[in-house]
């Protein structure tokens, strides 16, 4: 995919069904990164910006999980 390069570690475009709690990471990093609904966290296609569908949390207890990983450690200098 254009614009993607082995820096980016997580990427979500949550896209996909209407009501489905799978979120697909699209990342091209070694290994692509399980992510948890938590709460009613789901795809919506009622509203989006880009694609056609947008990751809806109602406010209450929604989250997405991704297990701790090494990617996570950023180090000291700065980033973006």
């Amino acid at each position: 995919m254009a614009g993607i390069d082995t820096n980016c570690q997580l990427i979500l475009h949550c896209d996909g069904t209407d009501a489905s709690t799978t979120f697909i990471d699209s990342s091209t990093a070694q290994a692509a990164k399980t992510v948890t609904a938590v709460g009613n966290a789901q795809i919506d296609t009622a509203q989006s910006k880009f694609g056609g569908a947008s990751a809806l949390f109602d406010g209450s207890g929604d989250s997405l999980t991704v297990p701790d990983s090494t990617d996570w450690d950023f180090g000291t200098g700065d980033f973006t």
